[in-house]
């Protein structure tokens, strides 16, 4: 991390070690799932996760403003396909902490028919957080 921390305000300093708490509490999954990448539907739009046994976690990126306002669904692969998966979103501005669930899905549903993209602006990133239920 390139960042002079003697310059950090303490609320950037309370963001980052939420972040490192964060990072501490996937950092299995980090290492250790199985690493899948997404072609979505719309130039500019980049879409990969990792993928374990009982959580996902997915980024989407846009680097460009779509045609629409929002670049449609996307399809999450890579999940047991009869579980049921809980997606929630990462609050990126707090830390770390994740807004409340958006949806419950099966994995063969996230895999086909997928999920309506959040809306993003461009150069920005959402990551999504996938929970096994069942």
């Amino acid at each position: 991390m390139e960042w002079d921390l003697a310059k950090a305000s303490d609320e950037e300093i309370a963001q980052l070690k939420a972040w490192i708490a964060w990072y501490k509490q996937i950092r299995a999954l980090l290492n250790r799932g199985r690493l899948v990448r997404v072609d979505p539907p719309q130039p500019g739009a980049f879409l990969h996760g990792v993928v374990g046994e009982d959580r996902a976690i997915f980024a989407l990126t846009l680097l460009e403003l779509p045609g629409t306002w929002s670049i449609g669904s996307i399809q999450l692969p890579g999940l047991a396909p009869d579980a049921t998966w809980r997606m929630s979103h990462l609050d990126l501005t707090a830390g770390g902490r994740e807004l409340p669930a958006t949806v419950e899905l099966t994995g063969r549903a996230l895999a086909t028919a997928g999920v309506r993209a959040p809306v993003i602006l461009p150069e920005r990133t959402r990551i999504l957080v996938l929970d096994k239920l069942s």
